[in-house]
């Protein structure tokens, strides 16, 4: 408990033991391959909902404290944690900041885009999708809608994706997202 008040200890702490969870349990591959699954068994149960129904809760109450009281560091440390999960649930948490429901600046909206990163390698089918969609959106800004575009690239997108971004990239109102397109795209 006296870690949770030493600010650098308990930030390091908070997104380590995500980043844990996320090896241990979420990512299926990295659960067998780096723990003694054969021997004593999975270090958390395969159909245990330990992220669903106890760590994304809190992490989700702690980020919008922190959004509440405009401390920039602990959102972005939340941000974080709440990305290492990976875990499909985690759009539900950032979906009210990255669709401007609840305002959060756009550098922070831009973090949690970001952060979709774990969420792409482990579940493109759900994150491709997502991101897409946040880049297709005009009316976003276009350092989020850039940072879609790479994270975009992590999940795998289908073909039909990628032209339709390639086409987008001669008449999309921003000239910084049509260069992003051509970067990811060139590749």
């Amino acid at each position: 408990s006296r870690i949770r008040y030493q600010s650098p200890v308990n930030s390091t702490v908070l997104i380590s033991v995500c980043r844990l969870i996320n090896v241990a349990h979420v990512n299926n591959r990295t659960a067998h391959d780096r723990f003694p699954v054969h021997l004593y068994g999975r270090f958390i149960p395969a159909n245990d909902q330990i992220v669903t129904k106890d760590v994304l809760p809190i992490l989700a109450r702690n980020l919008q404290s922190a959004v509440e009281k405009k401390d920039s560091h602990q959102v972005s440390v939340y941000i974080r944690a709440i990305g290492n999960l990976g875990h499909p649930e985690i759009l539900k948490v950032f979906a009210p900041y990255i669709g401007n429901r609840v305002h959060v600046s756009k550098y922070q909206r831009m973090q949690m885009v970001m952060a979709l990163d774990e969420l792409a390698i482990l579940f493109p089918g759900i994150a491709k999708y997502v991101l897409f969609n946040i880049y297709n959106n005009k009316a976003e800004n276009y350092q989020v809608r850039s940072v879609a575009i790479f994270e975009l690239l992590k999940a795998k997108p289908t073909a039909n994706m990628l032209q339709q971004m390639a086409l987008a990239s001669h008449n999309d109102p921003s000239t910084h997202v049509r260069s992003a397109i051509k970067s990811a795209i060139t590749y």
